[in-house]
C-alpha cells in the first residue's frame, strides 16, 4: 500500500501538529513496513526534524517541487500539483495530518486516492477572540470544505469530534475518534530519577509541569489559579 502525507508540519513545525504528524509517520512504518509512505512537502525545512525517519526506514520518502514555479509558489504546489503526482505515483491513500485537504483533493473523488484527514479542534470557532477575521473565515473555508471532501476523519477526542458534527455538519459515521499517541519519553520515571531530578532543579514533591507552547489558548492561567 502506498500511502501520502501533508508533511510541512513534519519538515518544518516542532511544536503540536508537527509531534503529532512525525509520530504517526513513524509508528505506522514501525507496524507496517511494507507499505510506503511519501511524505509531500513544500520545502525541505529543517532535516533534523525528520532525518530519523527518512535514515532509519527504507519505506519514508520525502518529495518536495523540483521546479521553478513550485519552489517560488508554493501554495500553488502544496494545492494543486500533487494530485498529478499522488496519480503517477498509483498513491492509495492520501492523509491530510493538519486539519485540511489540498484544494485538488476536494472534488474528483473517482480520479482520486481515499482522503483522510485529521482536524484537531476547532479553536477558531470555540475562541473567535484569539483569531483575526481573516484567519477565522480562511480556517472556517479550509476546515469545513476539507472535511466534507474526505472520505472519512479522524478526531483526536471525543469533544472534537462532536464540535465537527455541530459546527461542520458531518455525520457522525464519517468520524473516527483516535487519541493522540505520545513520546516514549514521556514514560514513568523511576523513584531514584524523579529524586534525582527534584534536587536538581530544586522542586518540590508534588509540581506541574508543561511543555507545550505557551499561548493564551492554552488556559494555562486558569490551571495556575486552580494550583494556587
Amino acid at each position: 500500500m502506498r500511502i501520502a502525507y501533508d508533511a510541512k508540519r513534519i519538515t518544518n513545525n516542532r511544536t503540536g501538529l508537527g509531534n503529532y504528524s512525525r509520530f504517526v509517520v513513524r509508528i505506522l512504518s514501525d507496524a507496517f513496513p511494507d507499505n510506503e509512505y511519501l511524505l509531500l512537502s513544500p520545502s525541505a525545512g529543517d532535516h533534523l526534524l525528520y532525518e530519523e525517519l527518512l535514515a532509519t526506514k527504507g519505506n519514508v520518502i520525502i518529495r518536495t517541487p523540483h521546479s521553478f514555479i513550485g519552489k517560488k509558489v508554493k501554495v500553488l504546489w502544496r494545492n494543486f500539483r500533487i494530485l498529478p503526482f499522488l496519480r503517477r505515483r498509483g498513491t492509495d491513500l492520501y492523509h491530510g495530518l493538519s486539519n485540511e485537504l489540498p484544494m485538488g483533493l476536494w472534488r474528483g473523488r473517482s480520479k482520486r486516492p481515499k482522503t483522510v484527514v485529521t482536524i484537531h479542534d476547532l479553536a477558531f470557532i470555540r475562541h473567535p477572540s484569539f483569531y483575526t477575521k481573516i484567519d477565522h473565515l480562511i480556517y472556517r473555508w479550509k476546515y469545513g470544505t476539507s472535511a466534507q471532501a474526505a472520505d472519512h476523519i479522524i478526531a483526536v477526542s471525543e469533544f472534537t469530534k462532536q464540535d465537527i458534527i455541530r459546527f461542520l455538519g458531518i455525520p457522525e459515521e464519517k468520524i473516527s475518534v483516535v487519541y493522540q499517541g505520545c513520546s516514549p519519553r514521556f514514560a514513568e520515571a523511576s523513584h531514584e530519577d524523579a529524586t534525582r531530578s527534584r534536587e536538581i532543579y530544586h522542586l518540590p514533591t508534588r509540581y506541574m509541569l508543561f511543555v507545550g507552547s505557551i499561548e493564551e489558548r492554552k488556559n494555562l492561567k486558569l490551571a495556575v489559579e486552580a494550583l494556587a
